[in-house]
């Protein structure tokens, strides 16, 4: 099997990454906001997985590019930068639940529900891997 060959921009920015999207409601659904969500992106970069992400709520988000820097860890494995990665989405989001709405600026919302936290918690969680015996 071979392994996919990563691809950087001049600013060792990965243009490939492999990515994991999270939306709080299907994405598909029309809608007259936006639809919170997050996305973890992965690549190997000198021989470690690298990780970054996007996050977008009701109103506002943030985003980080899949690159290596020194101020984040270089891990082992892609199941180690993507909970790397969901522990900064997570702390973004606990730290960002209400907003002022984009409508009404005296008016606050709820900037996501509980279930996209609920879908990172379960994105975070290990997974059972069935051994065959035969």
């Amino acid at each position: 099997m071979m392994e996919k060959e990563f691809r950087f921009n001049k600013n060792n920015v990965c243009l490939n990454h492999n990515v994991i999207e999270v939306w709080e409601s299907n994405k598909n659904t029309k809608t007259s906001g936006v639809i919170p969500m997050f996305c973890i992106k992965t690549a190997v970069f000198n021989g470690k997985w690298i990780y970054g992400y996007d996050i977008t709520l009701h109103n506002g988000g943030r985003g980080e590019p899949c690159m290596q820097r020194p101020c984040k860890k270089d891990c082992n494995t892609e199941r180690e930068a993507v909970l790397e990665a969901c522990k900064e989405v997570r702390e973004y989001l606990l730290e960002h639940k209400r907003a002022s709405s984009p409508d009404y600026s005296h008016h606050e919302i709820d900037n996501y529900s509980p279930k996209l936290i609920k879908l990172l918690d379960d994105l975070m969680r290990p997974k059972a891997v069935q051994l065959s015996l035969f």
